[in-house]
């Protein structure tokens, strides 16, 4: 397991964590903006749902087999959790370093909607998303998950 490190864009800070595996423990990640290198299965849903992140990006997997490797957005959703996937076409799996700078949003669950992430570059709706809530004084989150 690799530890989740801290990454600056814009006016902010990412927690940047290259599998889902690395989430378990990782404190670091509470109501963070978090981008990882898994796919947005239901079991990277159930380890991120353990630290509440702000907001987490994941990869499509390819999609898959019933929607697999997108399915985690639902359930994150369930609990009000921001979380988008980048097209598996646009950055490599298991590499969050390669989402984070790659990496093309292709599907979104209702609240990051709601946050005002849309299909296309991650990146710059990331740092937009840091500067509202530097802007906002840190207060810019999301309801509380339960």
């Amino acid at each position: 397991m690799n530890p989740p490190r801290r990454r600056p864009i814009g006016d902010g800070t990412v927690v940047l964590v290259d599998a889902a595996d690395d989430l378990a423990g990782a404190s670091a990640v509470r109501d963070a903006v978090v981008v990882c290198g898994s796919a947005a299965t239901l079991r990277s849903a159930r380890l991120a749902l353990r630290h509440a992140p702000r907001l987490i990006v994941l990869h499509d997997g390819g999609v898959g087999k019933d929607r697999a490797g997108v399915a985690g957005l639902e359930r994150l959703d369930d609990v009000h959790v921001p979380a988008v996937a980048v097209r598996h076409d646009s950055a490599r799996l298991d590499d969050a370093d390669d989402v984070l700078d790659h990496g093309v949003v292709a599907h979104r669950n209702a609240a990051a909607a709601r946050a005002g992430i849309e299909e296309g570059p991650l990146r710059p709706q990331l740092e937009r998303v840091l500067r509202e809530d530097a802007d906002a004084g840190g207060r810019a989150r999301r309801a509380p998950v339960g």
